[in-house]
């Protein structure tokens, strides 16, 4: 009975040693202490505070091109069944949102964004074949 102890026995006190010998020192160095320096004291100055003063010019209103938004557009891939439909609703979103619609009729788009999309020349949005 007790031989079939010992051989367990034995091997979990191997593995115990080997985790003891894997786990780092424990030593406790404390980082040198540092003193705070010292506040130092600004001393009062009799000059007075300084006040606003209101602009001498004349503010410009702002003309119309800096007002308006940079332009945006999105670029969209679509295959041949879908880039008349696109096509055609450009201009209504364009309208709509305020933001340019350009769609290309790209054919083997599945073959193509993988390597257009890295190198920063592909399509905003694609619409194609998924299957």
């Amino acid at each position: 009975m007790s031989r079939k102890l010992f051989l367990p026995f034995i091997v979990l006190m191997i593995g115990l040693a080997a985790l003891a010998a894997c786990t780092p020192a424990a030593t406790e160095t404390a980082a040198p202490a540092t003193e705070a320096p010292a506040p130092t004291e600004v001393p009062p100055t009799d000059a007075p505070e300084p006040t606003e003063v209101p602009p001498t010019e004349a503010m410009e209103e702002p003309t119309e091109e800096a007002m308006a938004e940079p332009e945006l557009s999105l670029v969209i891939w679509a295959d041949d069944t879908r880039a008349p439909i696109l096509q055609g609703l450009a201009e209504e979103f364009e309208a709509a949102y305020g933001v340019g619609l350009t769609v290309e009729e790209v054919t083997g788009i599945n073959d193509q964004l993988p390597i257009a999309a890295p190198a920063g020349e592909g399509p905003d949005i694609f619409v194609g074949p998924h299957d």
